[in-house]
């Protein structure tokens, strides 16, 4: 790929004059946003979406194609590539206080249509039958799901400050570069050193002006293929709306500061793309521009012989008070932003765009570092989405600056991940202690896993780790909450204490979950889950049974807030299951959750329910006697429901026949269940049979809850 920097013509700022509003607006309205300012794109690289029109307040907000493909010749053989390949479109905004309307257009019917966070209620309003459109009234990162396919919206406030051009310290670089002519010479040798002089400068007025100040390299609108650069003391490099930094094609233009050996076939050598001097202090990266790492060529792309590239996009290592703000950091070909050995770190308004199609592309990992607080981000990729890591020196690891040091002091919040791995993560990487960690006020969108507490690799010392106020929308394989020790590459285990989750709202179990340690000696202790809601139900629930977790091992001390355990009446959601088992007549499962239709209760029901099909509910506590068991049941037809201990043969602790109404539906009533023999803690198979009339091709009802009474 030539490489060259062209500036491209833009707008900065639109300026909606609003007309005919009232002065005073009336108590439930507010007053629209009056500037919308977009992100022009590049189109040297990146291509308008074919599937989505956005329009925010009247202003059309380019939208960028994330799932373009298309093929190529390469030595006498066609091979499909896919440029800048994410899986999903996105489009960024900034916008002055007020509301926006945003209005979305589809090329093609919109049969369906949601936005999430789903916690803020948002529901489009339908306009005709491509087109929908909502309202937001402040900053906001959004995912909207249309036909299945995804758009990423997000809304900036207003920059809370924008260098002036020519302004004392304020350094342009495109002054270092000379003439932006697409035909000039444009090496990347010139490209590098202009960049680089230009944070020296600034730098240097930094530093001399003293107090804290910064020099400013201000990169104005246009597309830059950069080099490597070092991020010196005192200075704040500025990305204007429309600015693009860009890696080339071609890794020869890049220092080689580590190799991945988990990287392809052979391993991969990575640099350190944008990076901070060591012992540096006092530094800023802010803007609404685009870091772009042109990862999917790297990864996916490149000619087969060519083994591949990684790159850390922004390294922030061996330095003091530093400020990541605003801008979009995009097709990470590797974990694309990291802190090593740092402190006192401000991440924050980031746009975190990964593909969906790439491999340990992870969006942000906090390495060995104390005091960082990372705030308002959306992340998507393949790989975790906000993690803290504490590696061994080795591999990728083998050049950062000084010696290994624990990580302490971490704050996540407001942050919403998308991932095929983990959205909220320790490790892995557990070489030194990690402690006082927090995740709070976020969203999960879909992810394999939403909590992750994963000590391997190392045998540090965790604790003081907490999660608050997570809303988990979708999770898959490895379940909602995965807390494990495991003496990965043989390279130690270490404990983890004093975990704290609570006010958790799991839309979404997924499958088991897990709290597993290692030994007696590396084991899992003092857990509190405290206010955990599930599957829409307004009570929180007081088991690991009920939460899934039941990948069990080597744990003590679990506490639940509110705490049921020796309570009399003891219900439990049908949907709080461990597994539903059996087919219908015609060899198909039927028997799954469904929403509630139900007056008496939220959430979801057990229906589809067909002869011997069974729920397994794991670790119920009986106490020391369980007399009744009380069940909420729509019965159409004649059903025999068995309780039974530890199998669906197992011991048969009570039955009853429901006589069914006449087949008629949503005929709820509780039923009564004597029991006999039940104490203790075992696994409940809830078994469902046909009764009286009832054949074995017909369906035998739903069942919503059913609640112990138990005495201790």
């Amino acid at each position: 790929m030539k490489m060259f920097l062209k500036a491209f013509s833009i707008t900065l700022a639109i300026v909606i004059a609003v007309t005919g509003y009232p002065w005073q607006p009336a108590p439930a309205e507010a007053a629209p946003s009056t500037s919308i300012t977009v992100n022009p794109i590049p189109n040297e690289i990146h291509r308008i979406s074919p599937r989505f029109t956005v329009v925010v307040n009247g202003v059309n907000a380019p939208v960028v194609d994330g799932q373009y493909t298309t093929t190529i010749l390469e030595n006498g053989t066609t091979r499909t590539i896919k440029p800048d390949y994410l899986g999903y479109d996105y489009t960024t905004f900034t916008a002055s206080p007020g509301e926006t309307e945003i209005v979305i257009r589809c090329r093609s019917v919109i049969s369906s249509i949601s936005v999430s966070p789903l916690k803020l209620g948002i529901t489009p309003v339908k306009v005709d039958d491509y087109t929908y459109k909502f309202t937001i009234g402040s900053q906001q990162y959004l995912i909207v799901n249309i036909n299945g396919s995804k758009l990423a919206v997000t809304r900036d406030d207003s920059e809370a400050y924008v260098p002036a051009l020519g302004a004392p310290g304020v350094f342009n670089v495109a002054s270092y570069l000379g003439s932006t002519d697409a035909t000039q010479q444009g090496n990347m040798l010139a490209t590098a050193a202009a960049f680089q002089q230009a944070v020296n400068d600034a730098s240097a007025y930094g530093t001399a002006a003293g107090g804290g100040k910064k020099g400013i390299v201000y990169v104005p609108p246009g597309l830059y293929y950069m080099g490597n650069l070092m991020l010196k003391s005192n200075i704040a490099l500025y990305l204007a709306h429309g600015s693009v930094l860009r890696m080339t094609d071609d890794y020869s233009n890049y220092r080689v500061d580590f190799f991945k050996a988990s990287l392809g076939s052979n391993g991969r050598n990575g640099t350190w793309w944008i990076y901070t001097e060591n012992n540096s202090s006092n530094i800023k990266i802010f803007g609404r521009g685009t870091i772009d790492g042109n990862g999917h060529y790297f990864q996916k792309d490149k000619p087969a012989t060519d083994p591949g590239f990684a790159a850390h996009l922004v390294t922030i290592i061996g330095t003091s008070n530093f400020t990541l703000d605003g801008p979009v950091i995009f097709q990470a070909p590797f974990w694309g932003t990291i802190t090593a050995r740092a402190d006192n770190v401000n991440i924050s308004n980031i746009k975190f765009f990964n593909s969906l199609d790439g491999n340990e592309n992870d969006n942000l990992d906090i390495n060995e570092s104390q005091v960082v607080r990372v705030w308002d981000c959306i992340g998507i990729a393949l790989d975790d989405n906000f993690s803290t890591k504490t590696w061994e020196g080795k591999g990728t690891m083998a050049n950062w600056y000084g010696a290994s040091e624990p990580l302490d002091d971490v704050i996540f919040n407001n942050v919403f991940g998308w991932t095929d791995h983990a959205t909220f993560k320790l490790g892995h990487g557990a070489h030194e202690n990690q402690t006082n960690i927090t995740f709070k006020n976020s969203v999960t969108y879909s992810a394999m896993r939403a909590i992750g507490i994963e000590h391997v690799y190392g045998d540090g010392v965790w604790s003081g780790i907490t999660f608050d106020n997570i809303d988990i929308e979708n999770v898959g394989s490895e379940g909602w909450f995965k807390a494990w020790i495991d003496n990965g590459g043989g390279l130690g285990v270490g404990p983890i204490s004093n975990i704290t989750i609570k006010n958790i709202n799991v839309r979404h179990r997924g499958s088991a979950s897990w709290l597993k340690g290692y030994s007696s000696s590396a084991m899992i202790s003092n857990i509190t889950f405290d206010n955990i809601k599930t599957l829409g139900n307004p009570d929180p629930v007081t088991s690991l049974g009920e939460l899934n977790i039941t990948n069990t091992a080597f744990y003590q001390n679990v506490n639940f807030i509110p705490d049921r355990r020796f309570a009399t009446l003891y219900r439990i959601q049908a949907e709080n299951n461990n597994g539903l088992f059996g087919v219908d007549w015609n060899g198909s499962k039927s028997i799954k959750h469904f929403a509630s239709n139900d007056t008496d209760a939220v959430g979801y029901q057990i229906g589809g329910i067909a002869d011997d099909n069974y729920a397994l509910y794991k670790g119920v506590d009986f106490g020391a006697n369980t007399s009744d068991v009380n069940i909420r049941y729509d019965a159409p037809r004649a059903v025999r429901i068995e309780l039974r201990l530890d199998s669906p043969s197992g011991t048969l602790v009570g039955s009853r026949d429901l006589a069914g109404n006449n087949n008629t539906w949503l005929q709820w009533n509780n039923y009564n269940i004597p029991v006999s023999g039940a104490s203790g803690v075992h696994d409940l198979y809830v078994v469902f049979r046909v009764s009286g009339s009832t054949q074995e091709n017909q369906l035998l009802g739903s069942l919503n809850w059913f609640e112990l009474t138990r005495s201790f």
